[in-house]
């Protein structure tokens, strides 16, 4: 109540522990306040952009198995690489249409995360030209969005979030450099306020790009 006029969002790791949220703010009066996940403001963002859209849960898998008319690699090798582009959105190696992703960063992707391809004899530049193909092929593909790419693909084409005078973030050490570059953008330039609540030793999210840092970058 001491900023009665300020807009908040309310940022859940969960989505299933909005309702409940939603329905305590609207108890305590709290005004002018959005509580979703960092998926749903990105969402928004794009279809601000480009008005209602469905997900395409398998928009990734989809792009991948045309691709792999010509590279031919097994369907468990496929998936690997599907996986090395969701993390690549999810960590936010690449910023925009100006910006690529390189071999070692592919090659750090796959170590990091333990990507394995049981194909014998497959080249990893191989792969990593598939990576990069796919990356590229699904994120400038914007009539259709994927859990990654409600956050990466707005992130990417630098689409307007709504901005607030003030970001909570709850469950802040599983935020990935993808949502925390999100986070950033909701807030209003210069006046906005960030504050995210969190404990490190609860990380449990590493799969999904989180950076054991988290809580240190924000």
């Amino acid at each position: 109540h001491y900023f009665p006029l300020a807009s908040i969002a309310l940022v859940m790791f969960n989505s299933k522990n909005v309702p409940e949220m939603k329905a305590k703010i609207t108890k305590r009066g709290v005004l002018k306040t959005t509580v979703g996940t960092v998926h749903k403001f990105g969402f928004d963002a794009y279809k601000n952009e480009h008005g209602p859209c469905m997900v395409n849960k398998t928009k990734a898998q989809d792009a991948a198995a045309i691709l792999n008319k010509r590279y031919k690699f097994t369907f468990d090798d496929v998936n690997s690489v599907v996986r090395m582009v969701g993390l690549a959105k999810d960590t936010g190696v690449c910023s925009g249409p100006g910006d690529s992703i390189g071999f070692n960063t592919w090659q750090k992707i796959i170590e990091d995360y333990e990507i394995s391809f049981k194909q014998e004899g497959l080249s990893l530049d191989l792969v990593c030209v598939f990576a990069g193909e796919l990356f590229g092929a699904t994120i400038n593909d914007t009539a259709s969005v994927d859990f990654s790419d409600m956050i990466a693909l707005p992130l990417y084409h630098s689409y307007p979030f709504r901005q607030y005078d003030f970001v909570l973030v709850d469950e802040a050490q599983d935020i990935n450099r993808c949502r925390l570059l999100a986070i950033i953008q909701m807030l209003k330039p210069n006046t906005g306020r960030l504050i995210a609540v969190g404990d490190r030793h609860q990380s449990i999210y590493a799969f999904t790009g989180v950076d054991s840092k988290s809580l240190d970058n924000i």
